[in-house]
């Protein structure tokens, strides 16, 4: 998933697997997973990632430790996150349109939304075009039983806590959003798209399926899964079109 992210060309938090020996003694499978330094080292200075605690607060990384300066450095970001939360700004005001839909279209490919649930957003303001990017993390796909999945312009609704409803609606309820968004899920649902992402990455998967099928063999490690809702997506696009 994270692969595919970064295929799409959204910023993702770089993850592999490796087997770990001390002293050639195998000490199993261990996961790692790029740190948030290391991560802005890519983006200019002043550049910070967020993470979502509540409806009302937030938590910084910055590759900083004085939180407060940054805080000073970056009042404007506080400005435009405000005003989104108050629905006085618009999407495309806010983040970078195009990643943020494709963010929201490939938690329906992927069966994914569990990376929507309020306190597992985390996003990236770029400090050079003072716009917001999603950072794909927490993906735990697949995430919803089929007889219960929907894609998420139907679904952000049906989140437990009321607040993770109500930011979702601030998308949703953005029809230029709505309309990249449904574009991008189309895009991507393409089989044709996902076998050149497949091929190109053939390599890594291999690689990574080859270690996990070392401690798991009884795990299905393959990259079907991301074929098995293409037909239901595309079904439930259809229903949406024809409904609005």
């Amino acid at each position: 998933n994270l692969k595919l992210t970064s295929y799409l060309e959204v910023p993702s938090i770089d993850y592999k697997f490796i087997k770990l020996f001390i002293n050639n003694k195998d000490k199993g499978l261990y996961a790692m997973e790029e740190h948030f330094d290391d991560f802005l080292k890519n983006y200019e200075y002043g550049s910070l990632i967020f993470k979502i605690m509540d409806d009302v607060s937030i938590k910084i990384y910055s590759g900083h430790k004085d939180e407060d300066s940054i805080y000073r450095h970056n009042i404007n970001f506080i400005k435009i996150w405000n005003s989104f939360l108050k629905g006085e700004a618009s999407v495309s005001q806010v983040f970078d349109i195009k990643k943020i839909a494709t963010h929201y279209a490939l938690s329906d490919l992927v069966n994914g939304h569990h990376t929507h649930h309020l306190t597992n957003n985390f996003f990236l303001f770029n400090n050079k075009n003072k716009l917001i990017y999603p950072i794909g993390r927490e993906w735990e796909s697949p995430y919803l039983e089929k007889n219960n999945f929907d894609i998420f312009i139907n679904s952000h609704t049906n989140f437990g806590s009321k607040e993770t409803q109500e930011f979702h609606k601030l998308f949703f309820n953005d029809k230029e959003f709505v309309i990249q968004y449904l574009k991008i899920l189309n895009q991507i649902t393409e089989k044709k798209f996902l076998k050149n992402f497949v091929n190109d990455q053939k390599i890594y998967i291999k690689k990574n399926q080859e270690i996990l099928n070392f401690y798991y063999p009884t795990w299905d490690t393959s990259e079907n899964y991301l074929f098995d809702n293409i037909d239901i997506i595309k079904q439930k696009i259809k229903e949406f079109d024809n409904f609005n």
